[in-house]
């Protein structure tokens, strides 16, 4: 989703993947997350080196891709935190995912 700039065309994107997919699909997202040194980096590196820029997003904002369906626990969280092994203490990353159940 880092390649489309606009937000709400992401999110149309996205409904327009689901829409023809059965109940009980899943969606499944992991992206980095926004903040101003990793996209100060991001920008650097497209402007370098002539790869394609990357949008990253809020949590908030990748949260948003997942309205409409019934987002699994613990929710969007740190990618190391969704569901970790039980005995271990991950380190959250400025990575964060999710999964949402669509049902209907």
């Amino acid at each position: 989703m880092g390649h489309v700039a606009d937000a709400e065309q992401a999110r149309s994107l996205v409904r327009r993947l689901l829409d023809p997919l059965a109940p009980g699909s899943y969606l499944v997202l992991n992206d980095g997350e926004s903040s101003p040194r990793r996209d100060a980096a991001l920008a650097d590196y497209a402007d370098n080196s002539g790869a394609q820029a990357y949008h990253s997003r809020t949590r908030e904002q990748i949260a948003r891709f997942f309205d409409g369906l019934d987002l699994l626990e613990p929710g969007v969280v740190s990618t190391p935190l969704w569901r970790p092994d039980p005995g271990t203490e991950p380190g959250a990353l400025a990575v964060c995912c999710g999964m949402g159940r669509k049902t209907t």
